[in-house]
């Protein structure tokens, strides 16, 4: 199959928890009005960044929604992973918790999430802890993962979540050694660790068994003294990462191209001070159905 038939196949989705939901809607009823919403925008596939209810017959009612629309899931890992090695028990009743509630929701096959957290201390940036201790910390865990995750049939995809370079999470994959473990590839986040994310997709892609579509662009900084530039979020096809390249390079390198999960996500948006939460909704709206739009473009030659 070449790289045009295996991109026709990909599955177009939503980072859930980005979508604006209007105030009428209950947190209750949060993640059915997502799932709707992203069957009628066209999409496969919806991340599931929300807290996912306690009910058993809600968790197996989403599920069985979502396939009415022949809709995949993906869900949160749990967020005690990095302690395995320190709470190896505890820890994997988490991760047991989790493959149940991805049986019920239609029998999802991808959890993923990240390290870095959004913080210096979890990142290469923490002077106190050198960045091979972090890679180590990350592999010693995401070993024993491995294991419960293989055992299960079900996949481990962790971000580049602002913490390592392309190059240092590969060294991480690879010492891992598991066909279960790969990488939730953001296709921006290598700004924040000053790195070309361009560069990062070639690297990255053949570990990728998800990933975070998201493009940003580089912006003048107008304040004298600062740093000249900065990464803002936009629209796919706005910005400085090339999204037809990278959508060619997991075709031609991630580990299982075809079906493979193109999930959108927005954010890190450069709104002007005085810009109200209705604004930024709409904003943000605009930016999950032109970004739709793009990759429909891209993928399946839909102008």
């Amino acid at each position: 199959m070449g790289l045009a038939e295996i991109k026709k196949t990909m599955r177009i989705g939503m980072m859930g928890g980005f979508y604006p939901v209007p105030a009428s809607v209950s947190e209750d009823d949060r993640i059915e009005y997502v799932i709707n919403r992203s069957h009628e925008l066209g999409c496969g596939v919806l991340q599931l960044s929300f807290v996912l209810p306690e009910d058993e017959g809600k968790l197996k009612h989403l599920g069985d929604l979502a396939k009415s629309y022949d809709m995949d899931l993906e869900v949160r890992m749990p967020a005690e992973i990095w302690d395995l090695t320190k709470d190896y028990d505890n820890v994997k009743k988490a991760f047991d918790a989790r493959i149940k509630e991805m049986r019920l929701l239609n029998n999802a096959k991808i959890m993923r999430g990240g390290y870095g957290k959004l913080k210096i201390d979890s990142s290469r940036f923490n002077k106190n802890i050198s960045i091979a201790d972090h890679m180590k910390k990350v592999a010693d865990n995401l070993k024993l993962a491995a294991k419960i995750v293989e055992d299960n049939g079900v996949l481990l995809a962790i971000e580049n979540h602002c913490d390592f370079k392309g190059p240092e999470l590969a060294k991480i994959f690879d010492e891992v050694g598991s066909k279960s473990v790969g990488c939730a590839m953001d296709t921006a986040n290598g700004f924040t660790v000053f790195y070309d994310p361009n560069e990062e997709v070639e690297i990255l892609a053949p570990y990728a068994l998800t990933t975070h579509v998201k493009d940003m662009v580089i912006q003048q900084d107008p304040i004298n003294g600062r740093t000249p530039f900065f990464a803002s979020g936009c629209a796919l096809g706005d910005g400085h990462v090339d999204i037809p390249r990278a959508l060619d390079v997991f075709a031609e390198k991630a580990p299982h191209p075809e079906n493979m999960h193109i999930i959108i996500e927005t954010g890190w948006h450069d709104y002007a001070p005085d810009t109200t939460q209705a604004e930024k909704d709409a904003f943000t709206a605009e930016v999950f159905h032109k970004s739709i739009k793009f990759l429909k473009k891209h993928l399946y030659g839909q102008e």
